[in-house]
């Protein structure tokens, strides 16, 4: 359970209160409130890593079996992850030239490309007014910088996932089981998600090649104390899902599957506090993942046991592999 702690808290608690320069817990509050873009990528990496690694097979057999594993997973960060655009809206120089004062060349608005929570490009400084004399000419102008992305994470080129996985099946249909918890003074996290794929031989018994109706989903909690000087509770929540099918070709003890539908995730923050003396912060954002079509190939092999390994495209590209585990099947 190591690398599971390592890819979802690290990466959703422990770089937030690494976002600022400065390093605080208030700063990473503040930023979270204000900038919901630079986060945007987590919701994305949240959804592919707890969508990998749920099917070992195209095909749910009609007698009773069991299964417990540990699936593994690695997920690569899309260079979308790494910069967003966005407008910055000059209002002193847009007042200006409202006013047909002097604007001195001022820029009202221009969109730039800033780096991501991911980000491994430094931002822009750009000249903006910096105030207007009495008349509402230009009176100066001043740099305006942006966030940088963070340094340890600009690093990744992929987050490894690791989660135990247990589930039943029976009559055509199975149900797979994950959760993790994580209690601790400054988080708790709760992950719990399951899985449900239905074998349509049970509709068609005749079909010359395995397809079923498949479906998984992942909640998140994280209730997050930033101690220091900041009072009170940040909260996350998201959800990430996925709904699709999986058609499969048998050969001896091979099998190849592909598995293709649609993915989805966003995560959402919530929560009043404190940064004392007396300045109140409530960081409420939502963050919609890069939501996109999925689809993946994989090849099992059946010799007993059943070891799967894959790889697949959507909105992250994601490697998988199930080998270790243990499984029992009803004769």
């Amino acid at each position: 359970m190591r690398l599971n702690i390592i890819s979802v808290f690290t990466l959703f608690l422990l770089t937030v209160v690494s976002i600022s320069n400065a390093g605080t817990a208030a700063d990473a509050v503040r930023t979270l409130e204000k900038n919901s873009y630079y986060f945007k990528p987590l919701a994305t990496v949240f959804g592919t890593i707890n969508g990998g690694g749920w099917y070992r097979s195209a095909g749910v057999n009609k007698n009773f079996s069991f299964y417990v594993g540990l699936p593994v997973s690695i997920t690569y960060i899309n260079k979308k992850d790494r910069l967003y655009d966005s407008t910055y809206i000059d209002e002193p120089c847009r007042q200006c030239i409202e006013q047909n004062r002097n604007s001195r060349g001022c820029i009202p608005s221009r969109t730039i490309s800033l780096p991501t929570i991911f980000g491994m490009d430094k931002p822009p400084v750009i000249d903006v007014v910096s105030s207007l004399d009495h008349n509402s000419n230009v009176n100066g102008f001043r740099h305006q910088y942006f966030a940088n992305g963070v340094d340890e994470l600009s690093q990744f080129n992929w987050i490894p996932y690791v989660a135990l996985q247990s589930g039943l099946s029976y009559f055509y249909t199975s149900v797979q089981l994950r959760f993790m918890a994580i209690p601790a003074d400054a988080f708790t996290v709760i992950l719990p998600a399951f899985s449900l794929q239905h074998d349509l031989r049970s509709l068609f018994p005749n079909l010359p090649f395995s397809l079923s109706l498949a479906g998984n989903a992942s909640i998140m909690s994280i209730n997050w104390k930033p101690g220091d000087d900041v009072e009170g509770t940040v909260k996350f929540r998201g959800i990430s899902n996925f709904l699709g099918i999986l058609a499969g070709y048998r050969i001896g003890v091979f099998e190849a599957f592909l598995q293709t539908g649609w993915e989805h995730s966003f995560l959402k923050t919530s929560g009043t506090v404190t940064i004392l003396p007396d300045e109140i912060v409530r960081p409420s954002v939502k963050l919609n993942g890069r939501n996109a079509f999925r689809i993946g190939l994989n090849v099992a092999l059946d010799v007993g046991y059943t070891a799967v390994g894959g790889h697949s495209f959507g909105a992250e590209m994601n490697t998988t592999a199930n080998i270790l585990g243990f499984s029992y099947h009803k004769k």
